[in-house]
Parts: C-alpha cells; structure tokens; sequence
C-alpha cells in the first residue's frame, strides 16, 4: 500500500461555506466525522452541501521538511481556512528522507537531533497559529502514521524499535519545550491495521504520556490489486482493534479508511455500500470516537463521493455538475451520534479529547 503521492497534497485554501439548513450539533453527539477529500479541497463543499452538514475534523498530509514558504503555507493559510469552516486540523506529519543518507535511518536521524531546527520550525509556527485570533484553535498532531508497515521510510524495514520511540518522543518534547499548549494540541499514535516486519506493533507504541489518541488506518482493497482479495471490515480493523483496545486507554479514531467496489472481476458498488454499512456498525461495536474516510481514487475507487461510480448521483446546488455517491455512507454519518462542525461551533475541548 504505497500513497505517498496524495499524502504528500498539502491542500489549497478554501473559503469558509454557508449552509442552509446545516444540520445543528447534537448533545447526543459520540463520534467525531472527518474527511480527506483528495488533493482538490474545493470537493469538499459540495461534499457537505449533500451531507447537509460540515465535517468537523479534515486530514492532512505534509513533508516535514518542506520550504519554510511552503510550511508556513500551509499552517497560515490551508489550516486557518479549514478553521473558519468549522474543521480541526490533522496534520500528518510524514519525515520522508532528505538524502541517501537517510533513506535507512531518518527515526535515528531525528532521535539524534537532526531535525531539531525542523521541529523548532513546526513547533514556532504552529504555536503562533493556536495563538492566534481566535484563541480556540486546536489542533491534532499524528507524526510518523503507519510505522508498522514496510511502505514508509520510518516503517518497519527502516527503524528499530528503539530509534522509532524515541525519535517520537524527541518530537513530543522538543514541540512541548516551545510552549505547545497540551490542551490545544492532540498526539495521535497511527498504525496500520496489518503489520509487517519482525516487531510486533505494540512495540512501536512511545508510552502513555506521549499518546492523546490511538489511530488506525485500514483499507479492503478488494480484487483491485495482485496482492489483495475482498475483506469485510471485521477482518480490516478487529483484530488490531482488539488488540489496541488492550495496549492503552486511549480514544480511538480511523483517521483513514476505506474500500474499492472491486470484487469477483468487477465493479460492485452495492457490495461497497454493504461493506460502508458494516464498517459503521463496528465503529459503533468498538466505540470509536473518529472516522475520516480517504475520499479520493487512487490505486482503486475509494471515494464515497465524486469518484468514479456509487449508488446514486447528486447534482450541485445550481446543477454544473453531479457526482456519484454512496447513500449508504450519508446515511451512517448524518445521525445524531456524529459532531459536526460549524462556523461558530468547533469541536468542544471534550471532544477534541476524545471525551464524548
């Protein structure tokens, strides 16, 4: 599983959006609903024009060591912009090698303090952003996600245990010793839900103290690839579920998920819907406080909306244009039991900390 192309996107900024009849908080409200809807930001309005409600988290990817320009870019701009539409930030923090050097040892290079002016950058900026105007912003930080998979240069073929702890930790403090506010900021832990590799995933994990959240990201490729065949979301997600469950007690969240419609040779959008209705019953089963689907078709059509195929079309307010959808999915995630955002109500400091 190789994303690296989309999960690097930044993501362009988009204005804030008014919508009517916009579906009001619920103080029933257990779970948190997020998106990454692709490179192009601008799909999320239509997005939640059909949903008639705001997420109220969005996914990010960013290189750690990006331009300053570019960095700064993104805190001020993309970030503030998804705030003013009701959204937390989740910045995927990803320290993709910056030469050969690194390619093998990047968790060793920053536990030994290679990046500390790249981290000192991040923690100045996203200090000054939580800082500004409006003295509520928050957001979450999820470093390093995936490490118990082979795909990523800080995974499993590329770090030991012990420079993976504490490279993390090196992250952890040397953002806290800015001044990092811990009740504005969220460390998110993020593996896989398959490992690879000799080390078991609850190796990986930096202790309590460093950990907020426990991420999971999961994906059921179906037959889209040479490699995958179909899996129903309990055969995703429940045996690292089951296990995470065990390792700490720590709000749960999918920061990404997904599925293909591709099964037995060809396109089957009903089994996807089935499949988005099954994977909703098990947040429910497990409790989880956070789902962000990865709404964008890359190695096979992941989207609920906009993408290649659905269940059903919904054509944009003045008609230019209308998108395939899966009305299973609207159908999960606009019940009272999911928080949603709004111009003039964030997530509350319970809920950004999992306390739903």
């Amino acid at each position: 599983m190789n994303r690296r192309d989309a999960l690097q996107a930044i993501g362009t900024a988009i204005a804030p959006l008014t919508l009517a009849g916009c579906a009001k908080q619920s103080a029933e409200a257990t779970r948190i609903l997020g998106i990454f809807p692709g490179s192009d930001w601008s799909r999320i309005r239509p997005f939640e024009r059909w949903l008639e409600r705001r997420f109220a988290v969005t996914t990010h990817y960013v290189d750690a060591a990006i331009p300053d320009q570019e960095r700064q870019q993104f805190v001020f701009d993309a970030m503030t912009d998804q705030w003013n539409g009701g959204r937390v930030p989740i910045v995927t923090w990803q320290p993709f090698p910056r030469s050969d050097d690194e390619n093998e040892n990047v968790t060793r290079e920053i536990a030994a303090g290679a990046y500390d002016d790249i981290l000192s950058a991040w923690a100045r900026d996203l200090g000054e952003w939580l800082s500004g105007e409006n003295e509520r912003r928050s957001v979450y930080f999820r470093p390093f996600p995936e490490m118990n998979g082979d795909w990523v240069p800080w995974g499993a073929d590329s770090t030991t245990i012990d420079d993976f702890v504490t490279a993390w930790r090196r992250v952890y403090e040397t953002m806290g010793d800015a001044g990092l506010a811990d009740e504005r900021v969220q460390w998110m832990w993020n593996p896989n839900a398959t490992e690879h590799g000799d080390h078991e995933t609850e190796s990986y994990y930096p202790g309590d103290e460093y950990v907020d959240w426990i991420g999971l990201d999961g994906y059921n490729f179906g037959d889209s690839q040479q490699h995958s065949s179909w899996q129903s979301p309990n055969e995703v997600f429940e045996p690292m579920l089951e296990r995470l469950t065990a390792l700490a007690d720590k709000p749960l969240s999918l920061p990404e998920f997904g599925s293909s419609s591709y099964r037995d040779g060809e396109h089957r959008p009903a089994e996807k819907a089935r499949w988005i209705d099954d994977a909703f019953d098990l947040i429910e089963q497990y409790d989880v406080r956070m789902v962000c689907w990865f709404n964008i078709d890359k190695e096979t059509d992941w989207a609920v909306f906009g993408g290649g195929r659905g269940t059903d079309t919904y054509s944009a307010d003045d008609r230019s244009e209308t998108y395939d959808v899966y009305e299973t999915y609207r159908d999960r995630c606009t019940t009272a039991a999911y928080r949603v955002g709004d111009d003039d109500t964030h997530l509350s400091s319970a809920a950004f900390q999992g306390q739903l």
